[in-house]
């Protein structure tokens, strides 16, 4: 079962209704479902789950201009957001 932390989560702005829904479900289905992140990104459908060099940072897209970084810890199960809306 995996868990969700939002807490100092960067958040750049506004996101657009169609985005915001698309973050929603990604969360929703890690939190509400305990889903492992990289299953929640396919959930959602194309979002180019991908980690981010050798860091246990990963990346999810949810619209051409706006990504989700998060970290995910294997050990604990949790994933961590780290920045929501903006281009990484």
């Amino acid at each position: 079962m995996w868990t969700l932390n939002k807490q100092g989560a960067g958040f750049a702005g506004q996101l657009p209704v169609a985005v915001q829904n698309k973050f929603d479900a990604f969360q929703n289905a890690i939190h509400n479902l305990g889903l492992h992140p990289k299953d929640a990104a396919q959930w959602i459908g194309d979002s180019n789950f991908k980690k981010l060099g050798n860091s246990q940072q990963y990346q999810i897209r949810l619209s051409q201009a706006h990504r989700v970084t998060f970290l995910v810890d294997d050990v604990t199960h949790t994933v961590t957001i780290l920045q929501v809306g903006g281009h990484t």
